[in-house]
């Protein structure tokens, strides 16, 4: 049983530090100047959350970070296929 709960400790902050930044890129828009994230975001920040302290430290603050943006209307759901059929989004 220790060995599972190890395994969710590191595995499990790097796949939702993975989704939420591949969703960010692919899903979403932003009113930013530059692009995030990038290709070499979702890998470094992926990679750094294999370090177990570091990991759950990335995933409360990208989760915060989107969960804030999203409130403030800075992020958009893009208007694609996926988005449509689960969240009604309509074409601008």
């Amino acid at each position: 049983m220790d060995n599972i709960c190890n395994y969710i400790f590191i595995f499990g902050p790097a796949l939702i530090d993975f989704i939420i930044l591949v969703w960010w890129r692919y899903c979403c828009t932003s009113e930013f100047r530059y692009k995030f994230p990038t290709k070499g975001h979702i890998l470094l920040f992926a990679l750094l959350s294999f370090i177990p302290i570091l990991g759950i430290i990335i995933m409360c603050i990208l989760t915060a970070f989107y969960i804030g943006f999203r409130t403030t209307e800075d992020l958009h759901l893009k208007p694609n296929k996926f988005n449509k059929f689960w969240f009604d989004i309509k074409d601008e």
